[in-house]
């Protein structure tokens, strides 16, 4: 009887080491992957319509990182190039507009970083 016990706590165990790396392996099934705009969800559509608007983005891309879905999109706002990242939730994470003279990435601000500098 003793035998079955530990047999089945040891089945019981594997079962759920499975599971886990089941469920890491489809959270990185969506890492790099790209899908058109009108596949993200809502929310993050409309921060990157806010954030680039009357531009059409075409392509998101998606980034799953540390359980994490990240939406990254790039498109042209007023002749620069911006490379626009957003939560899940529609939160903007961050927008690097690149500069004319350097063609290097200036990242912009969001709202709740500039909150958080003057916040003591």
């Amino acid at each position: 009887m003793n035998g079955m016990i530990k047999a089945m706590a040891l089945a019981a165990a594997s079962l759920g080491m499975l599971a886990s790396v089941a469920a890491q392996a489809g959270d990185d099934s969506k890492a790099d992957e790209k899908i058109s705009f009108d596949k993200a969800p809502a929310a993050v559509q409309a921060t990157l319509a806010k954030e680039a608007p009357g531009v059409k983005i075409a392509q998101v891309e998606v980034e799953a990182e540390n359980g994490t879905t990240t939406y990254e999109a790039k498109a042209t706002v007023g002749g620069k190039e911006c490379e626009i990242k957003v939560a899940a939730d529609g939160k903007l994470i961050s927008k690097e507009v690149e500069t004319d003279d350097e063609k290097a990435g200036e990242e912009v601000e969001t709202d709740d970083e500039k909150a958080g500098e003057h916040q003591d």
